[in-house]
């Protein structure tokens, strides 16, 4: 059984404006550096995956989200890092998007997503993305 401090558990938007998704280049130098990712964080101790993703949204883009479907969470292992991802599928309702943590912001077709380099923990997700089935 793992420790609780062993286990990294983020939430993921999966941010939706018509057929394309919003997607964040990470910066050179830290841990999976220059992959693509979807915009998010860490969940915070007491805090709800939920709540974890409004804030983040918010620190990191400047935007408020409406979620619109909460997908089944995805387990990952990154050597002896443990990572609980929480993907959440949703639309900006106020503020435009700005890279103010990630290096680049993209919007791409999701019949595109595969074309960008992303974590392994996100396979899944960009397999279900791609083959463009309503959300």
């Amino acid at each position: 059984m793992l420790s609780a401090l062993a286990v990294l558990t983020v939430a993921i938007g999966i941010i939706l404006e018509g057929d394309r998704v919003l997607i964040a280049r990470r910066r050179a130098g830290g841990h999976l550096g220059g992959l693509w990712e979807f915009p998010g964080g860490k969940v915070g101790l007491g805090e709800a995956p939920v709540q974890a993703l409004r804030r983040e949204l918010e620190e990191e883009l400047g935007v408020s989200v409406r979620l619109e479907a909460r997908w089944t969470p995805i387990r990952h292992r990154y050597g002896k890092r443990h990572l609980v991802l929480h993907p959440f599928v949703c639309s900006i309702i106020a503020g435009k998007p700005l890279p103010k943590s990630a290096l680049t912001l993209r919007w791409v077709p999701r019949q595109r997503i595969g074309a960008y380099r992303f974590p392994g923990a996100n396979r899944r997700l960009l397999r279900r993305l791609a083959r463009g089935r309503r959300i």
